[in-house]
């Protein structure tokens, strides 16, 4: 499988595998929310799936037949029937072989915008990562285990590429696009935290990986495993909270690590070194981009706590960087 297509296939799998695990808990835990995430877990859920229904509409000119709005939004089973809907017609806009540098008009705030494609298409991923990660806190923080949304946990539903899809130049072209927007978003972060002193660094919140300085440390440990299965380099193992020189080195190395990756023509189904099994590359491609969007968000919500600035890391702000939204 295509890492593009894997990342699409799992957020329409992740989405199903939470909006599941949520309907089964007690709904009063719907309403519970943790500090520095979207809000509550009803309301970020309903969110999640209203903003595939933004991105599609973006991406088709075509309305659901069914919008979700946040003051009256439908109950899980419904969101649940929706989620499924965005997600074959996501596949319907994969089959048909987008264009990653066509570029999508609309109107905002008085002025006409055009907005590339890819960058649509790099938010809905994220988009989806992120919020799902402020579910996982909320429940974390309820003292309930969120369910493993991985990569791997989706790798052992056997996936395969939709029925009908077909990756061809078009998710060639976008993949740089995902590993891109990680290594500006994971360099943006970094800085950012570490421009905040150790007093921030050592603040943390229930329900994320830890530590603001030791889940930059946890991303960046485990960016540079990921690309050294794919390429066989060895990378240093991060533990802890490592220094912030180390945490600028690893960061500069993964980021060139990744480009020189994409450079060599991966096989993306060749089987890479990953736990006893082993793993197609493309997985750990995918799990790559999932596991840093998920920590970032972590971190993001260590921030949010605290009551400390934000850094913008989503798809949109990596598109303006890039050139990919214009007036």
């Amino acid at each position: 499988m295509h890492p593009v297509l894997a990342l699409f296939e799992r957020n329409a799998w992740a989405n199903r595998e939470l909006l599941r695990a949520c309907a089964s808990l007690d709904p009063s835990l719907l309403d519970v929310a943790a500090p520095g995430t979207f809000g509550a877990v009803g309301p970020t859920l309903a969110h999640v799936v209203r903003g595939e229904q933004d991105f599609l509409q973006r991406l088709t000119g075509e309305e659901p037949d069914e919008w979700i709005f946040p003051q009256r939004a439908p109950g899980l089973d419904r969101l649940a029937v929706l989620a499924e809907e965005g997600g074959e017609r996501m596949r319907a806009i994969l089959a048909a072989g987008p264009d990653p540098d066509g570029v999508v008009w609309e109107e905002w705030q008085g002025r006409r915008e055009g907005i590339a494609v890819w960058v649509i298409l790099v938010q809905h991923v994220h988009h989806g990562d992120d919020h799902r990660a402020h579910v996982g806190t909320a429940l974390g923080t309820a003292g309930i285990e969120p369910p493993n949304l991985s990569v791997r946990g989706f790798l052992a539903t056997g996936p395969a590429p939709p029925e009908g899809v077909a990756a061809g130049a078009w998710a060639d072209a976008l993949l740089p696009r995902y590993l891109g927007h990680s290594a500006w978003a994971t360099h943006a972060l970094l800085e950012h935290c570490l421009g905040l002193g150790d007093v921030a660094l050592a603040a943390t919140t229930p329900g994320t990986y830890g530590t603001l300085h030791e889940t930059l440390t946890h991303l960046l440990d485990a960016d540079g495993d990921y690309l050294g299965r794919l390429t066989g380099a060895e990378s240093a193992l991060l533990e802890g909270a490592a220094d912030p020189d180390v945490l600028r080195q690893c960061e500069q190395r993964s980021r060139e690590g990744w480009r020189a990756y994409l450079e060599s023509g991966p096989d993306h189904e060749r089987l890479a070194a990953s736990g006893a099994r082993g793993a197609p590359a493309w997985a750990l491609v995918a799990q790559a981009v999932h596991h840093a969007n998920e920590h970032r968000a972590h971190a993001c919500s260590v921030l949010g706590a605290h009551g400390l600035p934000l850094p913008d890391l989503d798809g949109w702000a990596y598109g303006v960087a890039e050139g990919g939204l214009s007036a």
